[in-house]
């Protein structure tokens, strides 16, 4: 998915994507309840992790996913490239870089 979307993550002053070298952008989902919210992210260099609560049903993360996605992309940090631009989440005009 992060590849064939062409995602990338700015991290300090480096820019990481899947083709990354040292650290290629991946995305984990592990079946491993860290708190009562039902998934939790932890995030490091080039590594996303989504902890996943077993009991958890669909629904629930469904839109816990989707809160949590949102306010992960908000933070600045991740650009996906479309249509020749690259774009993040912020509003208006400051979603083209």
């Amino acid at each position: 998915m992060v590849r064939s979307a062409r995602w990338f993550q700015l991290w300090d002053d480096e820019i990481v994507s899947s083709n990354s070298p040292r650290h290629p952008l991946r995305i984990e989902f592990i079946l491993e309840k860290r708190e009562h919210q039902g998934v939790v992210f932890e995030e490091r260099k080039g590594d996303l992790k989504a902890f996943v609560d077993p009991d958890i049903d669909v629904t629930r993360f469904a839109a816990v996913m989707n809160k949590l996605t949102a306010q992960h992309l908000s933070g600045g940090r991740w650009f996906q490239l479309y249509g020749g631009e690259l774009h993040d989440v912020s509003p208006g005009s400051m979603s083209k870089v």
